[in-house]
């Protein structure tokens, strides 16, 4: 039988492990290069934003806390924070085991469970995109009149025959780019310059099109034989995400990666973690022969730039 302080050492092993495979399962999210997080209130300090003026500040509510964004042309914007929780049983014989079949077992339990955390904040993201909610400036994301700082009108929503074959495929990537590059501001600079063809936008889209996208961008040769016919061929960096699939099957994204402002926000408390009764062994211990582990994050989602995104709809 394992000693109190052995336990207590395979916790704080387990906690690190965790956390080393939510951080690798985070460079695999859907919507990674499309967002970036911002400390939530639990004692973090105050970052900076570079791309437009403005600084983003912690702040607590009376019920609950919100990441504030403040300063970006007079505007602030509340993303509030929601706590997430699963909780498993590992049996106390299995968890007492040094042999590399159980510590295999709990690995993968711990894998799964890291991969659940980051699904769940892609189902997040994913719900900003398909219920365009209000943003920073207090009107829907995506709209075919859009006014940003500085008086520009932008369209960031653009509709057409956009999704029926590799042509109509091609004709909406170019629709959304020339859209793209006429921002002009900081934040889509991304799109100006002498290596803006070196850009590979991401494009998101519903797991229904993933032939159609495939076929679109990862075929060499649109015509046999015909040497450079397909001009998308690698020309963006393809994310299919299966939670557009119920709100929509046609409508698709194009995004900015790697913007200085991004697409998305992501709030985030302390990092995910696991709790546990090893540390404070209870009733459950002794009625049910296991330790419960609990992985708790603390995050929530909001909008970022207009600038940076195109909603395409296949109508």
């Amino acid at each position: 039988m394992a000693s109190p302080s052995t336990l207590i050492t395979k916790l704080r092993d387990a906690r690190m492990e965790f956390l080393g495979m939510f951080n690798k399962m985070s460079e695999r999210s859907l919507f990674s290069g499309a967002f970036q997080t911002i400390p939530a209130p639990e004692g973090y300090g105050k970052i900076v934003s570079t791309a437009i003026p403005g600084r983003m500040e912690e702040k607590t509510q009376d019920g609950g806390s919100a990441a504030t964004i403040e300063g970006i042309d007079g505007k602030s914007y509340e993303i509030a924070t929601k706590v997430y929780r699963k909780t498993i049983g590992i049996d106390k014989d299995l968890l007492e085991r040094e042999d590399a079949i159980s510590q295999g077992a709990i690995s993968r339990e711990l894998s799964k469970q890291a991969r659940a955390v980051v699904a769940e904040r892609d189902r997040q993201l994913t719900s900003l995109l398909t219920t365009n909610g209000n943003d920073i400036f207090g009107s829907a994301f995506y709209a075919n009149t859009k006014t940003m700082p500085g008086g520009q009108t932008i369209d960031n929503l653009i509709s057409g025959a956009y999704g029926a074959s590799s042509t109509e495929v091609k004709d909406g990537f170019f629709a959304a780019i020339e859209q793209l590059m006429g921002m002009v501001n900081a934040a889509s600079y991304l799109y100006h310059g002498a290596d803006a063809q070196d850009i590979r936008p991401i494009v998101m889209y519903p797991a229904a099109l993933e032939n159609l996208m495939q076929d679109a961008f990862s075929t060499q040769l649109l015509t046999a034989g015909v040497a450079g016919s397909n001009v998308l061929f690698n020309r963006a960096q393809l994310r299919v995400n299966p939670y557009l699939d119920a709100t929509s099957t046609t409508d698709w994204y194009v995004m900015v990666p790697d913007a200085e402002f991004p697409v998305l926000w992501e709030a985030r408390g302390k990092d995910p973690e696991i709790v546990s009764n090893i540390e404070a062994p209870d009733s459950d211990v002794i009625l049910h022969d296991r330790f419960l582990f609990q992985v708790r994050a603390k995050f929530g989602v909001g909008y970022g730039s207009a600038f940076n995104t195109i909603k395409v709809v296949d109508s």
